[in-house]
C-alpha cells in the first residue's frame, strides 16, 4: 500500500512540471498578433511560449527593441533575422502572475535555425532534435 501511495504522489507531482515543447507542438500565433520580422532572411528564429505557470499570460516578444509578436501559452512564432547580434526581450502583458521580464542576446550566422522557449522567468535555448 505504501508503494502505491508513493507512486500516486510521484505521478501527481510529475504532472505539474513543465517540459519543453517542440516546435511542431505549438499553435501558430495569428497574423493579427505578429508585428515584424516575418520575411525570409539569413536565419530563422522560432519562439514558443510554454510557461504552464501562467496559463492565460500574454508575452510581448521584441527583437532589437521592435515589437515582433504577442504570444499566448502554447503558441509558436517564426521570424526571419539577419546576420549579427540581436536582443530578444520577453515582457509579460496580461494575466501574468509569475512571469517576469527576460532578455537574451543571440548571435546569428547565415543559415542558422534558432529555437527559443519563453518560460516564466527566462528565454531559454532549446537544442534542435538530432536527426
Amino acid at each position: 500500500m505504501k508503494k502505491f501511495i508513493f507512486l500516486m504522489v510521484f505521478a501527481s507531482l510529475s504532472a505539474c512540471t513543465s517540459t519543453p515543447k517542440l516546435a511542431e507542438d505549438g499553435d501558430p500565433v495569428p497574423a493579427s498578433r505578429l508585428y515584424g520580422y516575418l520575411k525570409k532572411s539569413d536565419a530563422q528564429l522560432v519562439v514558443i511560449h510554454d510557461s504552464v505557470l501562467d496559463g492565460g499570460c500574454m508575452i510581448r516578444l521584441s527583437i532589437d527593441g521592435k515589437p515582433a509578436a504577442d504570444i499566448f501559452n502554447g503558441e509558436i512564432a517564426y521570424f526571419g533575422v539577419t546576420i549579427g547580434t540581436h536582443k530578444l526581450v520577453a515582457r509579460p502583458l496580461t494575466k501574468c502572475k509569475k512571469s517576469e521580464l527576460s532578455e537574451e542576446a543571440i548571435n546569428v550566422k547565415a543559415g542558422d535555425a534558432l529555437l527559443r522557449r519563453i518560460a516564466a522567468t527566462a528565454i531559454q535555448s532549446i537544442p534542435l532534435p538530432s536527426q
